[in-house]
């Protein structure tokens, strides 16, 4: 569904939470945008990336978005993916999943001065941060396991968790320099 999710004299952020097809083709060509990556953003499993146009951008982030990723494998059950479209007057965001943190992007703009371009890094910044709780979280799995280890406790149930909690990081950590390498990007254009 088609959501005006904020709005001022310089731009209009259209969000679009589960679109189908025709709805997503539908707002794309109302607003200029070819519909070349449509294939991308209709795919739930695609990765990170950033591409310019002439006259807009467009990117996929993945956000960390799990609350229990005790059994959780791989880089899709882990993150919820957010594509975007962004020039001088609009965004277009896309997701299959709410992501709740978007309402704390819109709730920090300026109605007058806010541009696309500052909302496009806000929502990269947002991709970025959402890795560093779990990350430390991970961290402090990875000491205990370290330290259950040495002391020579429960250590074939400490090796098995040990190998989930390294796969899980390394999921993460490899995500988050995706998003690293957009923003990069980003700001060298």
């Amino acid at each position: 569904m088609k959501t005006a999710l904020y709005k001022n004299k310089n731009f209009t952020w259209w969000d679009l939470e589960n679109p189908t097809e025709q709805e997503l083709v539908a707002l794309l060509k109302e607003n200029n945008i070819n519909t070349g990556n449509l294939k991308d953003v209709m795919d739930p499993l695609h990765l990170p990336k950033f591409e310019e146009n002439d006259t807009y951008y467009f990117s996929i982030l993945r956000l960390y978005e799990c609350d229990k990723p005790e059994a959780l494998e791989s880089i899709q059950e882990l993150t919820h993916k957010l594509a975007f479209y962004i020039s001088d007057s609009f965004i277009v965001s896309v997701h299959r999943l709410p992501i709740l943190r978007l309402k704390d992007v819109v709730s920090k703009l300026n109605n007058t001065e806010s541009t696309s371009c500052y909302v496009g890094l806000r929502l990269m910044r947002l991709a970025f941060r959402s890795y560093e709780q779990p990350l430390l979280q991970f961290d402090n799995e990875l000491e205990e396991i370290e330290n259950n280890m040495m002391r020579k406790n429960k250590l074939r149930n400490s090796i098995l968790h040990l190998y989930h909690v390294k796969k899980k990081t390394f999921l993460s950590c490899a995500c988050s320099s995706c998003i690293l390498i957009v923003l990069r990007i980003g700001a060298n254009v």
